[in-house]
């Protein structure tokens, strides 16, 4: 007995390792593509997550490629781990898709597909030397290069207005750049260029923020 206690053990710990292993996998996977959570939520909205949906609530995890749905009359807002706020009026549709801050290199990288109304403020995203951070609609790709600003429709159309910092709006037919706190551009089509940057009217500033604003 004695002799084979040498050889038994080894066996034993192996086996005890390689379950805890199995184990903790699932998590530090999950954990891992954890990006950040619903904090703040009005009226009915949903998180689908891997084939799951559930009804979102404060502290609902966001995960990579999860759905978030929101319905009529609806709110909802994510802070992602680097404090990114991103806020969706009613029956909107986001997707976070890519999402990547590493403070010790300096890099940040994120890319977000949204339908409907919202509101993005970037966090400390973009305080990075090396980042690429957009934001994907229907009808344009905004990069962002540290910034508040709104999309959605309103006026029979499209539009992108900056509240502050500064983005670039492309299309299929070209491209503008909003560097000024109160300019906005509209969009018709995917395909068309979007129109000149102007200053919005306050009337019209005030009813796109309103599609965002928590009642």
């Amino acid at each position: 007995m004695k002799r084979l206690l040498p050889v038994v053990w080894p066996l034993v710990a192996m086996v005890v390792a390689t379950l805890a292993i199995l184990y903790l996998a699932p998590a530090t996977a999950q954990e891992k593509t954890r990006v950040g959570l619903v904090n703040r939520v009005q009226a009915e909205a949903e998180v689908k997550s891997r084939g799951n949906s559930i009804r979102a609530v404060i502290g609902t995890p966001v995960h990579l490629d999860d759905e978030i749905r929101t319905g009529p009359g609806a709110r909802l807002e994510v802070t992602l781990k680097d404090n990114t706020k991103l806020t969706l009026g009613e029956n909107a549709h986001l997707v976070v898709d890519t999402f990547v801050y590493d403070p010790d290199q300096d890099k940040a990288e994120f890319s977000s597909f949204i339908k409907g109304a919202f509101r993005f403020i970037s966090g400390r995203i973009a305080s990075a030397k090396v980042k690429t951070v957009e934001v994907r609609t229907p009808a344009a790709t905004m990069g962002i290069r540290g910034t508040d600003f709104w999309g959605g429709p309103i006026d029979g159309s499209v539009g992108i207005f900056l509240l502050d910092g500064e983005i670039v709006v492309r299309t299929e037919g070209g491209e503008v750049v909003l560097d000024r706190a109160g300019l906005g551009t509209m969009i018709t089509a995917a395909t068309e260029p979007p129109s000149a940057p102007v200053t919005w009217a306050q009337e019209k500033v005030d009813r796109a923020v309103a599609t965002v604003t928590f009642q």
